[in-house]
């Protein structure tokens, strides 16, 4: 029994040193910059969410040679009391629109747009939904579709990193 629990406390700190050791551990909230804009974003780690939401407000849906496009705000509130911070027009193609389910609530359907997002110095271009976040903490939401292979969440902790991207692709 003793040889059991011994080889599994093993198997167990193997795993941990293998998978972690090319991981950025981050806290459950970060900073993050968004682009095309370059904006700083307060931005809350959610490893229950497959993609990414993001604060966006006047939301407008146009075509351009014959492709939907979607422009909105983005507003990076520094503080609770959302005064403080900037706001830019952005214009993105749209990818889709997506159908969120909420426990309790009725489904909610959002414009998802590629945006590119630095956490840390990794740089990634994923699917991001637009919401009106004003009544939440943070102006983002970080899910798995940009976390997965890259980042340890220490949910103990926040704010570990900086963003220091220097490739950035998306215009």
């Amino acid at each position: 029994m003793q040889k059991i629990v011994i080889v599994n406390i093993f198997c167990a700190i193997l795993l941990l040193f293998c998978s972690s050791s090319s991981k950025i551990i981050i806290g459950r909230a970060e900073k993050v910059r968004v682009y095309p804009s370059g904006l700083l974003v307060r931005a809350k780690i959610d490893t229950g969410a497959l993609n990414s939401s993001l604060n966006s407000r006047n939301i407008s849906y146009f075509k351009r040679d014959n492709q939907d496009w979607v422009r909105f705000e983005i507003h990076n509130y520094t503080d609770n009391s959302r005064r403080k911070g900037k706001k830019m027009t952005v214009e993105r193609p749209l990818l889709r629109i997506t159908e969120i389910r909420q426990k309790g609530r009725p489904d909610e359907k959002r414009p998802a747009v590629i945006m590119g997002i630095c956490l840390a110095n990794k740089y990634t271009e994923v699917e991001v939904n637009l919401v009106d976040r004003r009544n939440f903490n943070y102006p983002m939401l970080i899910g798995r579709s940009f976390l997965s292979d890259n980042f340890l969440v220490d949910a103990s902790v926040k704010n570990v990193t900086k963003p220091t991207c220097e490739n950035t692709k998306i215009e």
